[in-house]
């Protein structure tokens, strides 16, 4: 009897707790295929400590045929899905040929990527946080510039290099700027020309508070946090443009930095975007119980679907993108599908 075909695109929270909650539930009696476009699991949470090497880079990865035996772990890239063939396409190998993948079901979870296009300047000036380079290559530039200014005898290259700015104050932001801070008062003891009330320490945040998504207790907390560890918080600013040299607010306030840390501008990746689905703040819109609308057997969850947390149409509120509620989506999205396969 022919198994169940169950294709899951994207190998991060989402699409791995669901196929390992797939296969506990089902325990053999499904064809479970992931395809990622690498073949291993980050724990984004973690990157802001291997970038500040407080955590040794490979706590933070994990190969995902590691944590999934029995699961057809694919690396590929997926570049469109055929929705009335029941078929994702897809590029593989070095010759990038393309191929078809059949499916009973498809579950949709690559997430978001930074789209530095809104903000000019970003995109040639500024750091993101998404994966393990970005970490590595945060760490060594921070070293770079404390060196600098170690050395250097201008007081404008000095300050420039000794100030770090942080884009955004969601989870992301919140946890690179507290990683960061952390990094920087443990290496400073090695840099005897650098003090520390010369280090400045910048979060700006469209908002009128940190961490949006948490109760007004915790966001205040946070924020206190924050001003005890020097970190000066630009509330209710939001980002103009950046050069090498400063970054802009729409205020008409500048910073002299050569650090910018983005964790903002997020948006949907090419592949999102070539789907025919009508994209609601640039996420996959799915029901309460994670299906694409008009799509049979169609799912998303994760940052690339806009998750309904309740049924007020005039308050309503949405999933965060944060790890807890993409696993917590999985495990739910898993009994669905296995629900749906026998009734």
């Amino acid at each position: 009897m022919k198994k169940t075909k169950v294709v899951i695109v994207g190998g991060g929270f989402g699409g791995m707790f669901t196929a390992k909650k797939l296969q506990k539930l089902c325990r053999g009696n499904i064809d479970i295929e992931l395809i990622s476009k690498i073949n291993y699991f980050v724990f984004q949470p973690l990157l802001p400590e291997v970038a500040a090497g407080t955590l040794n880079p490979q706590d933070a990865i994990t190969p995902l045929r590691t944590l999934l035996k029995g699961v057809h772990v694919r690396l590929a890239e997926v570049t469109g899905v055929d929705f009335e063939a029941k078929q994702v396409i897809l590029m593989q190998g070095q010759k990038k040929l393309l191929q078809r993948v059949d499916y009973d079901h498809l579950v949709i979870t690559t997430g978001q990527i930074a789209n530095l296009s809104l903000f000019p300047g970003f995109e040639h000036h500024s750091l993101t946080m998404k994966d393990l380079s970005d970490a590595y290559r945060l760490r060594n530039h921070v070293i770079e510039c404390m060196e600098m200014a170690d050395v250097t005898r201008f007081a404008d290259i000095k300050e420039r290099a000794l100030t770090f700015v942080v884009a955004g104050a969601g989870f992301s932001g919140v946890e690179t700027m507290g990683e960061l801070t952390e990094m920087i008062e443990r290496i400073l003891p090695q840099y005897p020309n650098i003090q520390r009330a010369q280090i400045r320490l910048v979060m700006i945040q469209l908002d009128k508070r940190v961490l949006p998504e948490l109760p007004e207790h915790l966001s205040e907390y946070t924020l206190k946090q924050l001003q005890k560890r020097g970190v000066d918080v630009w509330l209710n600013t939001g980002i103009r443009s950046a050069t090498q040299q400063a970054v802009y607010t729409n205020d008409g306030r500048s910073l002299n930095t050569r650090t910018i840390i983005t964790t903002i501008g997020n948006g949907p990746s090419a592949f999102i975007k070539s789907l025919p689905i009508t994209l609601e703040r640039g996420r996959i819109p799915v029901s309460r119980e994670l299906q694409v609308q008009k799509l049979e057997n169609v799912w998303a969850i994760g940052d690339a679907a806009l998750i309904p947390l309740n049924a007020d149409a005039d308050k309503p509120l949405y999933a965060p993108p944060t790890a807890q509620f993409a696993q917590a989506q999985a495990e739910t999205l898993a009994e669905n599908i296995v629900k749906c396969m026998y009734g």
